[in-house]
């Protein structure tokens, strides 16, 4: 008898902050620019237990403002929680190299190619997507983390909505 298959989706959402401030190229996208709180992203349940994995299927990235100008972005996967530090909003990212080899993969987003004005802001999205993962053997949450990071210059808008959607599969 076969293995069973288990989607699974989780959201993450968070204000950026108050400000208009252009990103740089390699930026770092959260809701602080000193003591950032949602600048590495746990998502839970990922794996039936430590040390197993998966495949991310789907990732969705909305945000509030209807300006793709310039707003491209990576979007990071870690299987052990990135430091605090470095991560600040609207500063270079700083993934060390120890960090780099938790990461999993990465998914970059582009307005030309990925994205759409739709109501309330700009939506980009990436499907049939088929990147593997493993969970850290140590981490009793079965999670990763996730850092946005801006590509190219971008200008936000004050306080913008950021909402990241993740599917995946579990086999």
């Amino acid at each position: 008898m076969g293995a069973h298959t288990r989607n699974w989706e989780r959201q993450v959402t968070f204000d950026r902050p108050a400000n208009t401030t252009q990103y740089a190229d390699g930026d770092g996208v959260a809701d602080d620019a000193t003591t950032p709180t949602a600048a590495t992203f746990k998502i839970n349940g990922v794996a039936p237990s430590q040390g197993f994995g998966g495949h991310i299927t789907d990732l969705v990235l909305h945000k509030s403002d209807q300006d793709q100008t310039g707003a491209d972005f990576s979007v990071y996967f870690f299987n052990e929680a990135p430091a605090v530090t470095g991560f600040n909003d609207n500063a270079a990212i700083a993934i060390t190299d120890a960090e780099f080899l938790t990461c999993q993969n990465f998914v970059a987003l582009t307005a030309s190619a990925d994205a759409e004005n739709v109501v309330t802001g700009d939506i980009y999205g990436k499907s049939n997507l088929d990147i593997s993962y493993q969970c850290a053997p140590d981490d009793e949450n079965t999670a990763l983390y996730v850092v946005i990071v801006a590509r190219g210059t971008y200008t936000p808008a004050s306080g913008e909505t950021f909402t990241l959607t993740v599917k995946g599969r579990v086999n």
